[in-house]
């Protein structure tokens, strides 16, 4: 039989030469705690992330998951079939309409008119992204800025929608729960739609993290529409997080075991290139504060703005065209008359229907 092996805990054998201290005892390494908070940190990340991102591994298999337009299907719009698939996916056929050179001249007429925007932390995209989003319908990146530790991350979209129908949907915050990663999204100042009002927003963060809350102020740009001879429409959402502005409102209650961020900007700046196509520019820049490091998280920012675009896309084909008188244009004018929307034209009072038509 061979000789029966030792186990290296109990293996006693010679030192090295010089040692006077006799035999050495081998032990079996133990995992420093070092290693053992390493293996925790990853574990807790990569569970953070996947509870962030639920459908992560359905968009590996599908990276173009379907949003129905419900529109097209109600309406029947000409030339489109009805129930079209709609999503990220939609926006690429739309690229094939838009050539740069079409596109060149309008990107160079409202260039030195971008200083009319309410957004002036807007980062400035190259030119190498408008030509991209041609070809594939959807780009997005991150801008760092000197000095700062957060970048900026930013959306470039083509979308086979009217401004006006795009427009609906970004002013619409109070339809952002369900459709947007936000739990609570309320208008607590100010008129719905309207420039000037104040929004309170909730997100609901897994564990350890706490739940995050902001206020912003949501201006229209009017200086660039005005200046842009309509053409160019900005929602720009300014930073106004203050759980004083909060005091006697029953959105305080949102409060408990949230934490606020440091600060919030974002802007959607919609560029009308046809009466169905609209080129869409988006940015947003946060800092989470608390144990959310700013730097990691606004690197994640930047997959997280087409999913944004394209469910702002889903929700803006949604809306009929009597959701329109609601909504003003961001000089604050009327989106839509009543006489402006089929069948929605109200009869006159009699005494009206009897009066002789103005000159």
């Amino acid at each position: 039989m061979g000789e029966r092996s030792t186990p290296l805990s109990r293996y006693t054998g010679p030192r090295m030469a010089g040692d006077s201290k006799g035999p050495m005892k081998l032990h079996a390494r133990k995992p420093t705690n070092r290693w053992i908070v390493v293996i925790f940190l990853v574990g807790m990340g990569a569970v953070v992330f996947l509870e962030t991102h639920p459908t992560l591994l359905s968009d590996l298999v599908e990276s173009n998951p379907p949003l129905q337009d419900r529109r097209a299907a109600e309406a029947g719009s000409p030339g489109e079939p009805q129930g079209e698939s709609v999503g990220i996916s939609s926006i690429s056929p739309t690229a094939t309409r838009v050539q740069y050179s079409s596109l060149k001249p309008v990107l160079s007429a409202i260039q030195p008119l971008r200083h009319h925007r309410n957004c002036d932390s807007a980062p400035r995209i190259k030119s190498t992204a408008y030509r991209a989003v041609l070809k594939d319908g959807i780009q997005s990146g991150i801008q760092t800025e000197k000095g700062q530790g957060v970048a900026k991350a930013w959306g470039l979209a083509l979308i086979r929608l009217p401004v006006e129908q795009m427009w609906m949907a970004v002013n619409d915050e109070e339809s952002y729960p369900g459709t947007l990663p936000v739990t609570v999204s309320e208008v607590f100042q100010g008129e719905p739609y309207k420039d000037g009002r104040l929004v309170f927003q909730k997100m609901t963060l897994p564990g350890p993290f706490k739940d995050r809350w902001w206020i912003i102020k949501k201006r229209a740009g009017e200086r660039l529409y005005t200046a842009t001879d309509g053409r160019v429409w900005e929602a720009c959402a300014q930073n106004a997080t203050d759980p004083s502005l909060l005091v006697g409102s029953p959105l305080k209650k949102h409060l408990e075991g949230a934490q606020p961020v440091n600060w919030t900007y974002a802007s959607w700046t919609l560029i009308a290139l046809s009466e169905e196509i609209t080129l869409v520019e988006y940015f947003t820049w946060t800092d989470p504060g608390g144990s959310l490091p700013a730097g990691p998280a606004s690197r994640f920012a930047s997959s997280a703005v087409k999913r944004t675009m394209a469910k702002i896309e889903q929700l803006a084909r949604q809306y009929k065209p009597e959701d329109m008188l609601h909504f003003t244009r961001p000089d604050g004018t009327p989106l839509a008359k009543p006489v402006d929307v089929d069948g929605l034209a109200e009869p006159p009072d009699a005494d009206e229907a009897s009066d002789p038509a103005a000159p």
